[in-house]
């Protein structure tokens, strides 16, 4: 750090009158000053030096981290995180309460003044347990969104206000709440969405939610919001998020919660369907089957993404369940994107690839597979996927990674084959297998 800036902002407390707990901890053991603000920052670039330490007269520390991995306070103090993304910093707070270290918090988010880059991802966690965030306030998260309207928002095991929850449903555009709560139940948020004047683009929780089954049923019936990701919602609500109204949906579900469903009768809103199904035993045939041929007659979606996940056990696939996914596309004749694309130690479809390629050719709308096998499942010489861009010309094969099977132009009988560059097509689920393990 300059001693310009030092001078113009930062004071040094001397050592010798540090008390204990202005002194900083580093995980890696480093020694180092510890700073007092002479003034407010104009912004938050005027704090981006890593490696420095703030201390505020409310009783927390600040630390600054650079890009050194162990710039972080030490093992034995719990920390909230404030990471702003892109080139913003990111800033570890310690201190003796919740409410003061989300007032420090709230302090330095007040400081962003202009929008970051839009892919940047703004997080709030805390090291470890359920954090108060309230102290914080509203004029925070206010400033936040003002600044960088489109930015995603993650926040982690925080409880967060009634007034800050409507600050969310109402400014927000892409949240997500990692196992939050909030005070009331999600009353005040449910209540907010239905006033916005732009559609919420991304919504999504993940590993639980923070509504009692009341405020749950009202979000389910919101029209306001675009993409909405849910996990795995227990006993009789199980089955409602498929009606949500919602032009996406990413839903985490167990195969018991659909046991005893009729799912011939089964309402599913969304275009864009994104579904995990878990399970732990033996591959639940005779449900999937079910499902699929639900699917196929609705026959509105354009994207599928079906995932079947038993935590890397039992991940072969019937045959007959091939088949019937083949019918389900083939019966939503607007699909373009249909997305397989789980790790192939959780379910294997290499050994069904020449099925699905050659049952696939004739539906004129797909535009993107995405599926995980190794290129082998493609048969001698990409055969398999030769044969597929014989019909269909501009589709892309590819990983869920975004990575394409083949480059390659080739020519057969005459017909020019090209694998066409892959979009980032894929969004990486946000619940671990670890966490589902709860569900069961």
């Amino acid at each position: 750090m300059s001693s310009l800036t030092q001078s113009a902002l930062f004071e040094i407390i001397p050592t010798s009158r540090r008390t204990p707990e202005q002194v900083p901890r580093w995980a890696d053991e480093r020694e180092s000053e510890t700073y007092r603000l002479r003034r407010l920052p104009q912004n938050l670039n005027e704090i981006h030096q890593g490696g420095t330490v703030i201390w505020r007269d409310n009783g927390t520390l600040t630390y600054v981290a650079g890009d050194n991995e162990d710039d972080v306070p030490d093992a034995f103090h719990e920390y909230l995180t404030v990471s702003f993304g892109g080139k913003g910093p990111t800033l570890h707070i310690v201190g003796p309460t919740d409410d003061v270290m989300a007032e420090t918090a709230g302090f330095f988010m007040e400081l962003e003044e202009s929008a970051t880059e839009e892919n940047s991802v703004l997080e709030v966690s805390y090291s470890m347990g359920t954090f108060e965030f309230e102290a914080a306030g509203t004029r925070c998260l206010e400033r936040l969104f003002a600044a960088a309207p489109s930015r995603r928002v993650q926040f982690h095991m925080l409880t967060l206000s009634a007034e800050q929850s409507v600050v969310l449903a109402s400014q927000s555009n892409r949240l997500t709440l990692f196992k939050c709560h909030f005070e009331d139940f999600g009353a005040a948020f449910v209540d907010a969405l239905p006033q916005r004047q732009q559609k919420f683009g991304s919504l999504a929780f993940v590993a639980d939610t923070p509504f009692d089954n009341h405020n749950l049923r009202h979000l389910l019936q919101v029209e306001t919001i675009e993409r909405l990701t849910l996990p795995n919602i227990e006993a009789e609500l199980a089955l409602l998020p498929f009606s949500a109204k919602v032009e996406s949906l990413d839903y985490q579900i167990a195969y018991t919660s659909l046991q005893e469903a009729d799912l011939q009768t089964l309402n599913i809103a969304a275009s864009k369907l994104s579904l995990t199904l878990y399970y732990t035993k033996a591959f639940p045939t005779k449900l999937v089957l079910s499902l699929l041929r639900r699917l196929a007659a609705l026959g509105h979606f354009i994207e599928l993404r079906l995932q079947f996940d038993s935590f890397g056990r039992n991940n072969k696939i019937p045959e007959e369940v091939v088949t019937e996914l083949c019918r389900a596309v083939l019966g939503n004749p607007t699909l373009n994107i249909l997305d397989l694309g789980v790790h192939p130690e959780y379910l294997d479809w290499g050994p069904h690839m020449e099925t699905l390629l050659k049952d696939l050719k004739d539906h004129k709308g797909l535009s993107h597979l995405i599926v995980n096998v190794p290129t082998s499942a493609f048969g001698p010489d990409f055969a398999f996927l030769r044969q597929l861009l014989a019909h269909k010309k501009n589709i892309t094969v590819a990983n869920e990674n975004g990575k394409v099977y083949s480059r390659l132009s080739r020519r057969s009988k005459g017909v020019q084959l090209t694998v066409e560059a892959l979009m980032d097509l894929t969004q990486s689920s946000l619940i671990t297998a670890a966490l589902m393990q709860s569900m069961f």
